[in-house]
Parts: structure tokens; sequence; C-alpha cells
């Protein structure tokens, strides 16, 4: 059905809105001009004041004038412009806030499952580092262990050959009281035989070479005279 503009007419909400619409816009333009008024006496006063008080040398001719009543309405307007711009553009911020709130909401919602991916992979990488650090601990600790247990049983390995000696020692002295103090010192000189090689290698006086052969020699004459008298 097309508008019927007498019939509208006679509607008196429709006319009042009309109405208030008609004074807001006469209240408009009525500011505006009044600015503009306004504008175009500060431009003829400026100059006159700037001369006549402050003794500025400021242009007073008419193009001077309208230059000063241009650049004041343009300024104005561009003034006017730029308000309208910025309450179109609240009017839109406010009008999309529910979109703006939403996109917010998975954006940051994004975010914290991105943040909270990397929280755990971080807390995952350090617990791997820290098994491997308890990795190498222990077995570093069971390398301690176990070379401990080797000395153990080298420092046990070693009384028991050394009791034995000594038992054999004993042993033998009671069997043959006569030859003891040879075979003492044939032991002696076998305990000093043990490190010949050592001794071989160092530089060597000849008199120690010399005292070395001697108990060599001892030592040969020891075990002839023990198979003799076995």
């Amino acid at each position: 059905m097309a508008f019927d503009i007498p019939s509208a007419t006679g509607n008196p909400i429709f006319l009042g809105v009309v109405f208030i619409l008609f004074v807001l816009a006469i209240k408009r333009v009525t500011n505006i001009l009044m600015n503009c008024v306004w504008i175009t006496v500060a431009a003829v006063l400026l100059p006159l004041i700037a001369n006549k008080i402050f003794g500025f040398p400021v242009p007073a001719d008419a193009d001077s004038l309208l230059f000063y009543i241009a650049l004041g309405v343009g300024g104005y307007f561009v003034f006017i412009l730029a308000s309208s711009v910025y309450r179109i553009l609240d009017i839109a911020e406010r009008e999309s806030k529910p979109v703006t709130g939403l996109l917010g909401g998975l954006f940051s919602r994004a975010r914290k499952s991105i943040s909270e991916s990397a929280a755990k992979r971080r807390i995952k990488d350090e617990e791997k580092r820290a098994r491997k650090e308890e990795e190498r601990k222990r077995k570093e600790e069971e390398k301690v262990k176990k070379k401990e247990e080797e000395e153990k049983r080298l420092d046990e390995a070693k009384r028991l050959a050394a009791e034995m000696r000594m038992k054999e020692i004993e042993e033998r002295g009671r069997k043959h009281p006569a030859r003891k103090e040879s075979f003492d010192d044939y032991l002696v000189i076998k305990d000093e035989d043990a490190e010949k090689e050592k001794i071989e290698r160092e530089e060597v006086k000849p008199e120690r070479k010399a005292q070395i052969r001697k108990k060599r020699k001892h030592v040969s004459m020891t075990e002839k005279f023990r198979e003799a008298e076995d």
C-alpha cells in the first residue's frame, strides 16, 4: 500500500515528530549561522585590535578580511565534519560492542588455549629433563657403588692372601726353625723383586744394580738350599 501524504499529515503523532525535527534542524542551523557570524566579527576585529592596541603589522584591507573570514568559517566546518565523524564512529562502536565482545572472547579463549598448551609442553620438557638427570645420577651412583664393592673385594682378597702368607710363614717356621731366617729373607727379596720392572725403567746407580744382582743371587741360592733339604 502506497504512503498517503494527505492522510499522514492529519495524524497528530506524525505532525508532532515533524515539528520536533524541524525545531532541532532550526536550532542546529541557527547555531551554525550564529557561529559563522561570530567568526566574521572576530575576523574583522582581529586586525583592528592587533594594529591599534598591540601595534602588530596585520593587514586590514578587504582582501585580508575576506581571507580571515574564509579561513575561520572553513575551519569551523572542518571541525563540524570531524565532530560528526567522531559521533558516527562512537555510535558504531557502541552498536558493535556485542560483536567485538564475542570476537574478543573467542580471541582470548584462543590465546588462553595456546598459552596452556605451551605451559604443558614446557612442563613435559622439564619433567623429561628431570628424569634424564635422575637417570644420570642413578647410573653414577651405581658406578661408584660398583667401584666401592670392587675395591672392597680387592681389599678382602689382599687380606686373605696376607693371612694365608703369614700362616705359610708360621707353618714353615714350625717345620724348619733353622731355615726360618733364610726363608724370611727370601720372602723379603721376593717382594723387592716384584718391583724390578719399575726400578729398571728408572735411572739406577751402579751400586743399586749390584745390590739387586746380589739379592737375586741370594734368592737363587736359598731356593737351591730348600730343594736340597726337601
